[in-house]
């Protein structure tokens, strides 16, 4: 739920995960990528994958309160749902981790560049999650951007991955990811 080429790169990221697990990807975007609700879905596994299409997400991210609102129902019981809080307010979710951060706002005011979201979104889940290494996704994605957007993109990406693990460590010691943010 990534807006602009967020979901392009996404898929690049993962592709390229440097641990070589065994992945397929879905993406269902068109006009909505532009502002809209846009689904993408991406199957990590160490086994092979014989069906590339998802059907209970462990995991959601919303970057729009459409998106929140039409993807949120489907997450499976105990998934974790990533929630923009600058565009998103969420409802309390039976059996699922909820985390929000203001990460529009941390890439537009902070960074300078809204369009950086999606990477610091990346570090949020990356340090949360931990299904690639701090290290692969963020040579994945910088081997996809010019030299000029590094600094700015690894800026990002590491206050995301701090985030992340903020939040997780916010979860373990009985606090709320409200209260990470």
């Amino acid at each position: 739920m990534q807006p602009d080429g967020a979901q392009e790169r996404h898929f690049d990221a993962l592709k390229k995960d440097a641990e070589q697990r065994c992945h397929g990807d879905n993406p269902q975007h068109g006009v909505e990528a532009r502002g809209g609700a846009s689904r993408s879905e991406v199957v990590i596994s160490d086994g092979e994958i014989s069906f590339p299409e998802v059907s209970a997400p462990d995991l959601l991210l919303c970057m729009t309160q459409d998106s929140y609102n039409r993807f949120s129902s489907g997450v499976k019981a105990g998934g974790i749902i990533l929630s923009d809080s600058t565009f998103v307010t969420e409802k309390p979710l039976e059996g699922i981790r909820c985390f929000a951060y203001p990460i529009s706002n941390y890439a537009r005011n902070t960074l300078g560049e809204l369009r950086a979201a999606n990477i610091v979104a990346l570090g949020i889940l990356t340090g949360l999650c931990g299904f690639i290494s701090k290290e692969a996704m963020l040579a994945s994605i910088l081997s996809r951007l010019p030299q000029k957007l590094h600094d700015l993109n690894r800026q990002g990406f590491e206050h995301g991955y701090e985030q992340g693990r903020t939040m997780l460590a916010g979860e373990k010691s009985g606090k709320s990811a409200k209260e990470e943010g």
